[in-house]
């Protein structure tokens, strides 16, 4: 360690010596107990490091992202603003699908709920 130290310039080495004292006073351990402070610190950064790669590789392969997450919130207000839920989302699917399908056109569907809606209150006054 003295051979290492004497390649150095003595403001590296003061620098060093004052690091090391910084980290036993903040951490309230002996300046003899430093070395294993650090390699603990450094196993357990190693291990989290490990954590996050784990991490990412599950969500990786579960194919979710942030962005997918943040697009299935949107829907879900989306929906929920409409009186909807996502367990409505096969009921919606199969209409848009049937629309499609007989080429419906949504101004001509929306105009004729509309004359059914006043339908309905022309029955109701009458009744």
């Amino acid at each position: 360690m003295i051979q290492i130290m004497s390649n150095l310039p003595h403001k590296k080495v003061v620098e060093y010596v004052n690091q090391l004292f910084y980290i036993s006073n903040t951490e309230s351990i002996s300046l003899d107990q430093v070395p294993n402070y650090i390699e603990k610190k450094l196993e357990e950064t190693k291990k989290i490091d490990e954590e996050i790669i784990q991490a990412d590789v599950t969500l990786q392969s579960k194919n979710v992202t942030i962005e997918a997450i943040n697009e299935y919130l949107k829907l879900n207000d989306e929906l929920d603003k409409h009186g909807l839920s996502a367990q409505d989302t096969d009921k919606l699917l199969n209409l848009l699908l049937n629309a499609k399908e007989y080429q419906f056109d949504a101004k001509k569907i929306a105009r004729k709920l509309r004359g059914i809606e006043r339908l309905e209150r022309l029955e109701r006054k009458a009744a």
